[in-house]
């Protein structure tokens, strides 16, 4: 039996979201992939329910800790809310945050002599010669998710998951752990129902 081919389908499509994210080479294709991403992951949820419906009076109690967690998990709430932004508003649900770069040769006038300074086109020094050594900060710039209001409610990015906390709140970090929760959730179902 195939009972749940539809909610493994919604998985590869998430799946194939978060590689597409990892190579996106501007920001406006990484927002697509994400909401993408975020779409396929709740549908995997939908249609594991729907395609359970013979099995309702067994699958419902079944299901009930899953509720539970996508209630109450910081991270899978956020997925799921993150969604319904993207579907039901016109709210951001990830950004940009700029990078930082700066050089500087510490010391003033008459104690620092520079012999050689070079940039590239970015305005990035790519070769320095001098008798002080030269300070450099390069911070780049980086995706991460962003807080948003859905009916009133304020959801901020996740700081926990599964009583674990997160060390990102990047888009494609959150989201290969939301893809894991729910291949193992579909891997429990298939186990239970799909006999």
């Amino acid at each position: 039996m195939n009972l749940f081919k539809a909610a493994r389908q919604e998985l590869k499509v998430a799946d194939a979201a978060i590689e597409r994210m990892k190579i996106a080479s501007n920001f406006d294709d990484f927002d697509s992939e994400w909401r993408l991403y975020l779409n396929a992951i709740e549908k995997v949820f939908v249609k594991v329910e729907r395609a359970a419906q013979p099995y309702r009076n067994k699958f419902e109690p079944w299901q009930g800790k899953f509720n539970k967690l996508r209630k109450k998990d910081s991270l899978l709430k956020y997925l799921k809310q993150a969604r319904h932004a993207d579907n039901h508003s016109i709210q951001d649900v990830a950004k940009v945050t700029p990078g930082v770069y700066s050089f500087s040769v510490p010391g003033g006038p008459g104690v620092t002599h520079i012999q050689t300074l070079r940039t590239d086109h970015t305005g990035r020094v790519v070769e320095y010669v001098g008798n002080r050594p030269a300070q450099i900060v390069d911070i780049p710039s980086r995706l991460q998710c962003v807080g948003f209001q859905n009916n009133g409610t304020n959801f901020n990015p996740p700081k926990e998951h599964l009583g674990k906390n997160l060390k990102s709140d990047n888009p494609v970090y959150l989201s290969e752990l939301g893809l894991a929760f729910y291949q193992q959730f579909l891997a429990e179902a298939e186990q239970m129902f799909d006999k």
